[in-house]
């Protein structure tokens, strides 16, 4: 019989690595039935800080939802580049509310010039208000320069935010309900952010910002935190959790279903690459980046063969280690079985 008819992985993979390909192949819900599970529509993670700060901020989006209030809830999401913030706090807001009341709006401050484009955006958060729809709003970037200026938007946003109003010339305009979602871009933590004590923050009026702030998430990533594969040895199932959510989206032909159950084919040296490999250099979205230039189209494995070519390799990896995890040779099948077998005696 399969072995994991025999023994629940968590028991029979003492190692993470395997936990880690156990979830990647058949899910956190058959990989980890006895760990805490954070899922919020299509985002699921198993971090306990992801979870705490995921469920916070679902819980103040719903009592938002269910009250008068003259002014836009403040949210902040932080995690470093590419660990998918605003998927995360998107598949929130749509487990939390529904979908046919709420309309999604991104800005990416950092692409806008002065404090006139701001104002412009917020007359779009006001006209999906007057609409009769829930504005959800993702401010990318919130943290980014204006001009000369570090942190220079923060001020610009002080008043909509404690208000629910911003100024333009002589008119003061009420925002309405919104919820606000300010993604970071600079700061990777909460506590970076606020704690910092530079005068540039606080001329910016940094504090009052944060002070405003009624919930937030730290997003980890891909990566280990700090770097460290020691200090974070849970980074591989975080990215066994972040492939096989990718694969089911866009290659769904790579699963075995049997009932509810989708099992992921795919090479042994391939998935440890991916798992294993040091870091990706533009995080969750190198990992997808690899996905889409592999070729998978019609095939029903995903094999060696099918990986994209060093040099685009490279871009978002080490190509030479990816590729020395994938060629290393790691014993499977019977012959694990046999080792798991004769670990378990000289342990007995």
């Amino acid at each position: 019989p399969p072995r994991s008819t025999l023994f629940p992985y968590t028991t029979l993979f003492r190692s993470l690595e395997l936990v880690a390909e156990a979830v990647a192949r058949d899910g956190v819900e058959v990989a980890l039935k006895d760990v805490p599970i954070g899922s919020f529509g299509k985002f699921v993670t198993v971090d306990r800080g992801e979870i705490e700060g995921f469920r916070s901020i679902r819980t103040l989006m719903r009592e938002y939802n269910s009250e008068p209030a003259p002014r836009p809830l403040n949210i902040a999401v932080f995690g470093p580049p590419g660990a998918g913030k605003s998927f995360g706090v998107k598949a929130v807001v749509k487990s939390a509310l529904d979908a046919n009341l709420i309309e999604d709006l991104t800005f990416n401050l950092s692409q806008m010039r002065d404090p006139s484009e701001l104002a412009d955006a917020l007359h779009q958060v006001r006209d999906v208000g007057l609409r009769g729809k829930l504005p959800f709003v993702l401010w990318d970037e919130f943290d980014s320069r204006l001009g000369d200026e570090s942190f220079g938007w923060l001020r610009h946003f002080l008043a909509p935010m404690q208000d629910g109003a911003f100024q333009q010339g002589q008119i003061l305009h009420p925002i309405g309900k919104a919820i606000f979602v300010f993604a970071g871009g600079t700061s990777v933590r909460l506590a970076d952010f606020a704690g910092n004590k530079t005068d540039d923050f606080r001329l910016a009026k940094g504090p009052d910002f944060a002070s405003r702030l009624k919930g937030h998430v730290d997003i980890v990533g891909p990566d280990p935190r700090g770097g460290d594969p020691e200090a974070d040895p849970y980074y591989r199932i975080r990215r066994a959790i972040l492939l096989r959510s990718m694969l089911l989206r866009d290659r769904p032909g790579l699963f075995e279903r049997n009932g509810k159950i989708a099992r992921l084919t795919i090479d042994s040296g391939v998935l440890r690459a991916f798992l294993e490999v040091g870091s990706y250099k533009h995080g969750a979205r190198s990992l997808e980046t690899i996905v889409a230039t592999s070729t998978l189209h019609g095939k029903s494995r995903y094999e060696r063969s099918t990986l994209p070519a060093a040099d685009q390799l490279d871009a978002h990896v080490d190509a030479a280690e990816f590729m020395k995890i994938v060629e290393r040779y790691v014993p499977e099948g019977e012959l694990l079985e046999r080792l798991a077998e004769a670990d378990r005696k000289s342990v007995v």
